[in-house]
């Protein structure tokens, strides 16, 4: 009556339709139509459910593992589909198409893919468990209907015997039918496409709609959505045998605007199967058409796939690069491939999969935080991972999986960064699931900071409060590095600032080299004699001559006329090496004096040295050899002697003074 008895459970008491029931089963009796899975095999035979189908009702009660089975029988007649609908109100039951072998034996063979119903537990429901297959003419088949499925799943409260009460109840309707038109036979009742592959028939479905490649074939229709992201819907039939068209619309039913469509597969598969890639906005729907190119066709397949691009940073080579600081960034990993090529497992978790890369560097150096944390993260399992160094020979410097609290799969990384470093972020997902939402990225990072307002860092700053310098350099911070006489040394550190060639005073001082030209060990500054190597000072003979003293008489040899002669320093009137002695003192050495003894001549003359040459009488005869020497006109004398002529005027030979006949020649002097 569906009382609840006393201390029962309370539970949902759904209302029934009174029968008629083809259960031919008791209640609690023996199974008499439960398949291939009772001894002997039972079965309830029924006509082929063609067009417009049949309905069953039954009771296929079930507790735990103790489940009753009702099977339904029957062969084909024509190849086509069959859809199955089962409706339960208090039970969870399952219907489950499977071919018998011929002549309607066991064992049963289970259809791939699998033709079963979904399950559910929500009670008082109709029409959500339905499956549509092929059938084959000719062939048997089994619908069974297996009770008490999941029975112990919520809700929690259910009544023995298949959580309901038989009475005028039914516990489940079975509805079947073959050769019915397709639902999605027109646009406006076109199938949302939700997993692939998509069986369909085409023989009994109507034309209502028209496309380039096929303007009237019979047709069923199907809608997809790309949802948030861009990407291409492949689509195509492979492995039918129906000449099929694939179409593509946008609009709405009654306005569509054919965006594609292939008659026949070129690439995929071959004709008669058709194939066809169409790229998607993010949020567009599209209308998809099916149809039948020639005649005859029935049953096909359609398989598609919508391919959303790896996103453009999903290798390390082209991470993105971030802001350097703090700053935010989308981690979308749903669509990046789902091994990376250029990192190792991270030390915190070795089962990863799909990654995105970014490339980030520090402003300051200090305490940053890397992390996927907050209530609008998705309820998913991320890991970071993080690196210094390049792509290909990354080092990794930090790990974290799971310490975010919100939410709690979420990844938190702490770790000291170092200033003006690049670091690449690997945000990967756990495991080989897909995350269903984007990911946000989180830095928070010590900020740039210039304390002397120089446009340059502190942490890079070597001089953080100098805002003329960013580096020691020589002179040290506060301090100029000025080179004022451009010699490469600066000021702080040149002893001769404005001196191009020192930077140390040194020996001569500023603007004079410490150059020795002669190399003798003294400075050209403090070397009277610079070019000659043996001298310092010019001395008394000068420099390029030694101030040598050979004779050692006190006179340097370059102005001793006699360098060897110790007793002179002059040739004098003898010439070095002779004593200019000047025994008679008149003034001529003796060396070059004929009479040294006589201090009257220097030479004997005609008269020999201590006689004088004097010539009395200027006859040019000195008076030492002249006879008459107060006689000009004589030197001897003579006949007449001095002071008389020896005249002979007759030139006789006497002389005119003895001659007896002075004007007669008498050489005889005879009278």
């Amino acid at each position: 009556s569906g009382t609840p008895c006393t201390g029962a459970l309370a539970g949902t008491v759904c209302t029934g339709v009174a029968g008629p029931y083809t259960e031919v089963e008791p209640g609690f009796g023996q199974a008499t139509n439960d398949g291939c899975g009772s001894t002997p095999n039972g079965f309830t035979n029924i006509a082929t459910p063609s067009f417009p189908g049949i309905t069953v009702r039954g009771t296929a009660r079930g507790m735990v593992n103790t489940r009753d089975v009702d099977s339904y029988r029957f062969q084909a007649t024509t190849t086509d589909t069959i859809n199955i609908v089962l409706n339960t109100l208090g039970t969870n039951a399952q219907a489950q198409l499977q071919k018998l072998s011929a002549g309607g034996v066991c064992p049963a063979t289970a259809l791939v893919p699998a033709a079963n119903t979904g399950l559910f537990v929500t009670r008082c429901a109709n029409g959500i468990q339905t499956v549509s297959a092929p059938v084959v003419a000719g062939d048997w088949y089994v619908v069974n209907v297996i009770g008490g499925i999941g029975v112990q799943q919520t809700p929690a409260a259910t009544f023995f015997g298949a959580q309901m009460p038989g009475g005028s109840t039914y516990q489940y309707e079975l509805y079947m039918e073959i050769g019915a038109p397709p639902t999605n036979d027109n646009c406006a009742s076109a199938t949302a496409l939700a997993t692939s592959p998509v069986a369909g028939n085409l023989l009994n479905a109507s034309n209502d709609g028209s496309s380039t490649c096929d303007a009237s074939g019979k047709d069923v229709w199907y809608t997809f959505a790309a949802g948030l992201d861009a990407g291409t819907l492949n689509l195509n039939t492979c492995g039918s045998t129906t000449d099929t068209v694939i179409t593509v619309y946008s609009g709405a039913c009654g306005s569509l605007t054919e965006i594609a469509c292939n008659d026949d597969a070129t690439v995929a598969c071959t004709a008669p199967a058709s194939e066809l890639s169409v790229p998607l906005l993010a949020g567009q729907t599209v209308t998809i058409r099916v149809s039948e190119k020639l005649s005859g066709g029935s049953n096909f397949t359609l398989t598609w796939a919508f391919v959303v691009p790896p996103p453009a940073n999903d290798e390390c080579a082209t991470a993105t690069v971030l802001p350097a600081g703090s700053t935010t960034a989308v981690a979308d990993t749903r669509f990046a491939t789902p091994v990376t090529n250029t990192a190792p497992a991270s030390a915190c978790q070795t089962s990863q999969s799909r990654d995105v890369w970014f490339q980030w560097t520090s402003q300051g150096a200090g305490l940053a935080i890397f992390d996927t944390c907050g209530a609008t993260q998705p309820v998913s399992d991320s890991v970071i991972t993080l690196y210094t160094g390049d792509c290909g020979t990354l080092t990794e410097v930090g790990c974290d999986d799971d310490d975010c609290v919100t939410p709690s799969l979420g990844s938190l990384l702490d770790f000291t960064v170092t200033c003006d470093t690049t670091y690449y972020i690997r945000v990967s997902q756990f495991g080989t699931s897909v995350p269903t939402a984007p990911w946000t990225l989180n830095i928070t990072a010590p900020g740039y900071v210039d304390s002397d307002g120089d446009g340059t860092n502190d942490c890079l700053d070597g001089c953080p409060n100098d805002p003329l310098k960013i580096a020691p350099g020589i002179c040290g911070c506060g301090v100029a590095d000025t080179d004022t006489d451009g010699d490469g040394t600066a000021d702080c550190i040149d002893g001769c600032p404005n001196d191009p060639l020192k930077v140390d005073p040194g020996v001569c001082g500023c603007g004079i080299a410490d150059v020795d030209s002669d190399g003798d060990g003294t400075l050209d500054c403090l070397d009277g004699c610079p070019n000659d190597p043996f001298k310092i000072a010019p001395g008394i003979c000068g420099c390029g001559v030694a101030d040598t003293d050979t004779d050692g008489d006190g006179t340097a040899d370059c102005i001793d006329g006699c360098p060897t002669d110790p007793a002179k320093i002059a040739p004098g009137q003898c010439g070095c090496g002779v004593v200019d002695t000047d025994t008679d003192g008149d003034g001529t050495a003796d060396c070059i004096d004929g009479c040294p003894n006589d201090p009257a001549k220097i030479a004997p003359g005609i008269c020999g040295c201590g006689i004088s040459d004097v010539d009395s009488d200027g006859d040019g005869t000195p008076d030492c050899n002249d006879g008459c020497p107060n006689d000009p006109a004589k030197t001897s004398p003579g006949q007449c002697g001095c002071g008389v002529a020896d005249t002979d005027t007759d030139g006789d030979g006497v002389a005119d003074c003895n001659d007896n006949c002075v004007a007669i020649a008498n050489p005889t002097q005879s009278d």
